[in-house]
């Protein structure tokens, strides 16, 4: 694999402190049994002012026979030159021997133009297998307090980049929180971006909690939006400073029931506690109710699905 050179990155400086967290995962099967599902290791580095800095996560799994094999990784080294913050992104794949499958590369430079608006453009590039560099996509976001707007332009089979997807961002403050709605629109058979996915985003206080409304919809063959799902997170801080949140999921489609009526249907409720133990270690417990085919559709037992436990250190 070519070595990656940019002068920007070697030159990091002020570099004042370091974190490192590592998380273990286990999920649980339907009879209540543990099974190891992988851990992520992560690790930060950052100047005072955060100008700077480098950060590695890599992300493990378990195969058959038990061992820890790398899925992926992402090394990430940022820095300011110039009043623009670069920031260059490596990710790499590998299959269940450790073997590197794919490596993507991307590059972005942010900047603050006038009245208020900054401006960030990314590059990635992808390698082939005899780690040769292509440019794959280019991306420019311009936003400022209330709008973003993303351009987007991806290589096609000729090998030329055209614009491709355009993303568009509105925000709002309400009285209890915030709003966002976004669109995002693809290049239809004649050539023209048409809006395709709609989605909304409430957050409002209610007293010490924090209510989360996160609604998409898409568009369908006849030309209509249709909702495609919901999900309404409340959040309760704890007196240990961990989160306690109930994840409500909402679909058009739940197991065995035939909804024609357009509005969501209740699918599953996600209850996630986190507590820090004796060593000062997070754990993270999430236990679910689903939708049951065989229930026409009613909520089953509650039942733990995943537990996390994160340590951070120096």
């Amino acid at each position: 694999m070519k070595a990656y050179c940019f002068s920007a990155f070697l030159l990091l400086s002020s570099i004042s402190f370091g974190q490192t967290s590592d998380t273990t995962l286990r999920r649980y099967d339907l009879n209540g049994n543990p099974i190891a599902a992988g851990s992520i290791s992560e690790s930060k580095s950052e100047s005072k002012d955060a100008a700077s800095g480098q950060s590695t996560r890599t992300e493990y799994g378990v195969d058959a026979n038990g061992r820890k094999i790398p899925l992926s990784s992402l090394e990430e080294t940022k820095s300011e030159v110039n009043g623009h913050v670069v920031t260059q992104q490596i990710i790499r794949r590998f299959d269940q021997n450790g073997g590197v499958t794919s490596t993507e590369r991307v590059l972005s430079e942010e900047q603050k133009l006038a009245g208020g608006v900054t401006e960030k453009k990314s590059t990635v590039y992808r390698a082939d297998l005899n780690g040769n560099e292509m440019v794959d996509q280019r991306s420019v976001t311009r936003s400022d307090e209330r709008t973003s707007v993303t351009s987007v332009e991806k290589r096609g089979f000729d090998g030329t980049l055209a614009l491709a997807e355009r993303q568009s961002t509105t925000k709002e403050t309400t009285p209890s929180g915030s709003k966002s709605q976004s669109s995002t629109f693809l290049k239809d058979n004649n050539g023209n971006l048409t809006e395709v996915v709609k989605e909304v985003h409430e957050t409002s206080k209610q007293g010490i909690e924090t209510v989360e409304n996160a609604v998409k919809y898409v568009l369908q063959g006849d030309g209509k939006f249709a909702l495609r799902d919901q999900t309404v997170t409340r959040s309760t801080p704890q007196a240990d400073g961990t989160v306690a949140k109930q994840i409500e999921v909402y679909g058009d489609q739940v197991p065995g029931l035939t909804n024609e009526s357009g509005k969501p249907l209740l699918k599953e409720i996600q209850t996630v506690q986190s507590r820090k133990a004796a060593d000062g270690s997070v754990v993270e417990t999430t236990v679910s109710q689903r939708a049951e085919v065989t229930d026409n559709g009613r909520l089953g037992n509650p039942r733990l699905v995943v537990e996390t436990v994160k340590k951070t250190g120096q």
